[in-house]
């Protein structure tokens, strides 16, 4: 596919910031904001924890238990919204990066071809 087909009408850029967003964080902007600090706060609080039993190595393994809690709940939440399946989920991450590749990508070409005018 090539770069010119990919999006037929560029959006504005008023338009861009819910333009590639999936359909449920269209409409569920709050739910996001709360699952994140959900996961920071688990965070902070796994963090002091670790950091004060195991010192600085701590820090490392609480970032790894809170990423894997808000893996895990952000999963559920896709699971129920948009079907999602553990067994897909490298396939919808290789497709999310060459998504944002290509939409990059082609944002540079526009950006180089507006100042070459």
């Amino acid at each position: 596919m090539s770069l010119t087909s990919y999006r037929a009408a560029p959006p504005r850029d008023h338009q861009l910031r819910n333009h590639y967003a999936p359909p449920f964080l269209k409409r569920k902007p709050s739910l996001c904001f709360i699952i994140n600090t959900v996961s920071l706060i688990i965070n902070l609080v796994i963090s002091y924890f670790c950091l004060k039993y195991f010192g600085f190595y701590g820090a490392a393994i609480a970032t790894l238990i809170a990423g894997a809690i808000g893996f895990t709940i952000w999963y559920f939440i896709m699971k129920k919204e948009i079907g999602m399946q553990l067994s897909k989920i490298g396939t919808y991450i290789f497709a999310s990066y060459k998504d944002i590749y290509t939409n990059g990508l082609d944002f540079y070409r526009r950006i180089n071809l507006r100042s070459q005018h």
